[in-house]
């Protein structure tokens, strides 16, 4: 039987023509299938569709939160303007060492212009102390209750203030400073109402020219600590409208220690136009101590420091 089956192998391949044999014998591994045809092409939409998203309710608002604090405030950092300060008379400290009253009064106003707080407080209270002249011991209280404004002693300046309003005559000039100074006082302690209602009643009338942004200021400040916000707001609009006035002389402590120094009047103001220039001359010696300058046009300032330093 073996022999049969080589025996027609044998047979089978001699049949075979010789061209035959050249061909490439297929490999033993068949080929994976072609599954392409199988599977059908979906195109990809151009736009995805939209998505419905749940709409969720919002939460309740805090109710159980205290309110938000107002930002905490506190007076300008400038001098607080206040009354004019009379030059004292001579030798005002001595007499009041010997315990003159008036002496005394000129003896504090000019340590409190000269910013020597301590001192004037010293003097100022032997003057309201005496219980001599009615409006001595006015003025003195007036000045003692503004030392004590600076040196941070705010109750005793408030207690002051109030006993020169009630005591000075209505529309003086002590009244006037002494409600300005016991508004801001009232508002340094907390007590806002009081101080609207006071820089409220200042604005209601004539006042010098240096007090009226203070007011305006106070008004704002005492409003927002009310929690009047559109007030405030209306105050420091009205104050930034109106604009801030100049310097008036003897206003400043610098301008205040000059006022009451005898036999140093304040400089006059130097006039200096924009077409002149004062040129200081390069090479030339000092005479008469003091450095020679001329005043020459400013569009010859070149020319005329070129010449300079070719002469040198």
């Amino acid at each position: 039987m073996r022999r049969a089956a080589v025996g027609l192998l044998l047979a089978a391949w001699l049949a075979v023509p010789t061209g035959a044999a050249a061909q490439t014998l297929l490999p033993l591994t068949p080929p994976l299938p072609d599954l392409a045809r199988l599977v059908p092409f979906a195109e990809a939409p151009g736009e995805k569709p939209k998505l419905a998203g749940a709409t969720l309710p919002l939460p309740p608002p805090p109710t159980d939160l205290p309110p938000f604090p107002l930002a905490a405030f506190a007076p300008p950092t400038a001098d607080k303007p206040t009354a004019a300060v009379e030059q004292p008379g001579a030798l005002a400290c001595v007499g009041a060492f010997f315990g003159v009253a008036s002496k005394a009064l000129e003896c504090g106003r000019a340590r409190f212009a000269k910013s020597e707080y301590d001192d004037a407080a010293k003097a100022l209270e032997q003057a309201a102390r005496s219980g001599g002249d009615a409006d001595l011991v006015l003025e003195a209280r007036y000045w003692l209750a503004e030392t004590y404004w600076v040196l941070g002693r705010v109750e005793q300046a408030d207690r002051l203030f109030l006993q020169v309003v009630q005591t000075a005559p209505r529309g003086s000039d002590f009244a006037l400073w002494a409600t300005h100074g016991a508004a801001w006082t009232a508002l340094r302690l907390g007590n806002a109402q009081r101080a609207r209602d006071t820089f409220t009643q200042l604005l209601a009338g004539p006042m010098p020219l240096s007090m009226e942004p203070w007011v305006r200021h106070g008004l704002g400040l005492s409003s927002y600590a009310l929690g009047r916000h559109q007030d405030a707001v209306a105050a420091w609009s009205a104050l930034a409208a109106k604009g801030m006035p100049g310097a008036r002389p003897g206003r400043s402590r610098g301008d205040r220690a000059r006022a009451v120094r005898p036999g140093r009047p304040a400089p006059a103001p130097r006039s200096r136009p924009v077409e002149a220039r004062l040129v200081e001359h390069p090479g030339r010696p000092v005479q008469g101590g003091r450095r020679r300058v001329s005043r020459v046009p400013h569009a010859d300032v070149a020319g005329r420091r070129a010449q300079d330093r070719h002469r040198a």
